[in-house]
């Protein structure tokens, strides 16, 4: 190509000025955005122009009218007191707002990532960022549920489906049907987010150059659904005091004498019950275990009809404490009855948690 450069622009001068434009080995205009922001850029580097008075004019020639398609060129370094340009992504990408609710510092690293590669031009890194983001506030948000850590699949699918239940996103029936419809549409985005990262990320090789639309469109998908996930969980958690006191309120009558079917099926237990999820009932089972003070026999017929209630939630850690405290504590008097229901109805819960008891001893 240089051969053809000087024999027709130099020796000949049968190119016309435009020529660059129309070389289909340079395929500027019909090209990636990065080839020809690149070449903006070699316009102006300090080997190819000299006159600096001329670079700045034609630097803002070129950011006026980049600037429409939400690209800017800048100074990234200097060559000899000279500066030379990279260009980057000036549209405003969609923010998740309050980053500082996220405890896992891999979120909040992934979301500032998807940013500044966004920004660079570095599309394929923001593409793999973004999956990174999806997946570490799955994490997080199984973590803060369960108070165990997810053991990834590498499908990043899969992993989004077990934090489903959890925060009442498999089937809400509070919702409205356009909302919910939205919602199902989780499973598409997130399966392709997934696949992007492998076909255009930078986590192998990729197979197909993303361009800017396509980098910003798989960044703000990832952040946007990344910031509903972790509000809808939030949401939950802000009605477990409202959750506590209303059931509470319910127990604290001769309710709190029922059998576990009976209590389940009266008429305004089972609407607390059904309005709840499978989130909302684990954390308020925690924070009565945790915070539930037991001074009198009332306040132990009130815990123990609470242990019916969630008496799907219980694990074996649940009814060790349980049967612990029953020991240390001469106010709890409802453990023989309690340890009964369990031998009928979860028998193997019971022996595990009682084995795990006598090997401490």
């Amino acid at each position: 190509m240089l051969r053809d450069f000087f024999q027709h622009r130099i020796n000949n001068c049968d190119w016309p000025d435009g020529w660059v434009f129309e070389d289909q080995r340079l395929n500027l205009m019909r090209g990636d955005d990065e080839i020809f922001l690149k070449f903006l850029c070699e316009t102006i580097h300090p080997v190819v122009r000299t006159d600096q008075e001329e670079v700045k004019n034609l630097l803002k020639i070129y950011n006026s009218n980049l600037e429409a398609d939400g690209f800017e060129i800048f100074q990234i370094k200097t060559i000899s007191s000279k500066p030379v340009f990279s260009a980057r992504l000036i549209t405003t990408p969609i923010q998740i707002g309050n980053l500082d609710r996220f405890d896992y510092d891999f979120v909040k690293e992934q979301h500032k990532k998807c940013d500044d590669k966004l920004y660079s031009g570095d599309y394929d890194g923001a593409i793999t960022s973004s999956r990174s983001l999806v997946e570490g506030v799955i994490s997080e948000i199984y973590h803060k549920c369960t108070g165990k850590k997810l053991l990834g699949t590498g499908d990043l699918l899969k992993d989004y489906k077990a934090i489903k239940d959890l925060i009442n996103l498999s089937d809400d029936s509070y919702i409205h049907d356009g909302l919910k419809s939205i919602v199902n549409s989780f499973n598409g985005i997130i399966q392709n987010i997934d696949f992007l990262s492998n076909k255009m990320g930078d986590r192998h090789r990729p197979i197909i150059k993303p361009s800017k639309h396509h980098a910003k469109l798989v960044v703000d998908s990832a952040k946007t659904i990344s910031d509903f996930l972790f509000s809808s969980m939030e949401y939950h958690a802000n009605r477990k005091n409202t959750f506590i006191n209303e059931l509470l309120s319910e127990l604290d009558s001769d309710k709190r004498f029922l059998s576990k079917n009976d209590l389940l099926n009266d008429n305004s237990i089972k609407k607390l019950y059904d309005s709840s999820d499978v989130y909302l009932r684990n954390l308020t089972k925690e924070e009565i275990l945790k915070s539930f003070k037991i001074n009198s026999y009332r306040q132990s017929d009130i815990f123990f009809a609470l242990l019916r209630f969630f008496f799907k939630e219980l694990t074996v850690n649940d009814i060790e404490h349980i049967y612990i405290e029953s020991q240390t504590n001469n106010q709890i008097v409802g453990w023989n009855d309690f340890q009964q229901l369990l031998s009928e109805e979860n028998q193997n819960l019971l022996q595990s948690a009682l084995e795990n008891i006598y090997k401490e001893k």
